[in-house]
């Protein structure tokens, strides 16, 4: 009876991982695909400048509805571009229909810059920043519209390769985000090695930030410590206009979250820009 029951199991597990597996390589085929024919799309969240009030700039979010399996999260198909070699195709995708993008909304009057993601697999390719520029420039645009996030998890796969990744784009003139700050191990360390100009506190520290007196403490010196070495610190994941004034009063630069805007396609926040008056 045991014995059945274990071979039961291990039937139903070999099931699931043949599943998983078959799963991955669906994806694998179909962002490849994807890329090629544009098929995913980018959607973008407005950033707040406290100082102003007004919206300064945008986090590109890339989305992809596969055709059999449906909406497909990031977090699960650019796992499987960095395993399977299509990060870079995609990583070049976004940061060529970011750029595209943001000139569009220069035309109509719209003076934001955007903010991309760069994995760990972006960031050790020698060809990334000189390949970025020119891509940015093949759009139209100026580098300095275009800021680059990279987490701490991006960066230690390789930091003397990441921090010579990370100058040369910002000698070009992008600006460069360290983001999820304060979730790795040793974020000070990587604080005081990269080259960042900007900080993004991590939303999970956000949500805490009235009702646990240790995350306002840590937001708190978390925004004077990035403020001693010149930084801009730009804070996630506000839901309410509580959280937005108390980070106001702890001297935040810059906020992103659901309290003003969730992500939007293109027209939807062209849309938004004009209805709200808010850039």
């Amino acid at each position: 009876m045991i014995e059945s029951r274990g071979l039961e199991l291990l039937n139903v597990l070999d099931a699931e991982i043949h599943d998983l597996a078959k799963r991955r390589k669906t994806i694998e085929l179909g962002l490849a695909k994807g890329i090629e024919s544009n098929e995913l799309v980018l959607d973008f969240q407005p950033i707040e400048d406290l100082k102003t009030g007004r919206i300064c700039g945008l986090e590109a979010l890339v989305r992809w509805t596969h055709p059999e399996l449906g909406r497909i999260m990031p977090s699960e198909f650019i796992g499987v571009a960095e395993d399977s070699g299509l990060i870079d195709a995609l990583g070049d995708w976004v940061i060529e229909s970011s750029s595209k993008k943001v000139l569009e909304l220069h035309q109509q009057g719209h003076m934001l810059w955007c903010a991309v993601n760069c994995s760990a697999g972006q960031l050790l390719n020698p060809e990334f920043p000189a390949k970025a520029q020119q891509t940015i420039r093949n759009a139209g645009l100026d580098s300095k519209w275009i800021e680059f996030e990279v987490t701490e998890s991006a960066a230690i796969d390789d930091m003397t390769r990441t921090v010579d990744a990370l100058k040369k784009l910002k000698a070009q003139g992008s600006q460069i985000a360290m983001d999820d700050f304060g979730t790795g191990y040793a974020s000070l360390n990587y604080l005081r090695q990269l080259p960042v100009d900007v900080l993004k506190i991590d939303k999970s520290f956000v949500m805490d930030l009235l009702e646990d007196k240790n995350s306002h403490m840590i937001v708190k010196a978390v925004i004077d410590l990035a403020h001693a070495l010149g930084l801009i610190v730009h804070a996630e994941g506000i839901e309410t206009a509580a959280q937005r004034e108390s980070l106001i009063q702890m001297g935040c630069d810059r906020l992103q979250g659901y309290w003003f805007s969730r992500p939007m396609d293109m027209d939807s926040l062209k849309n938004w820009l004009n209805e709200t008056g808010r850039q």
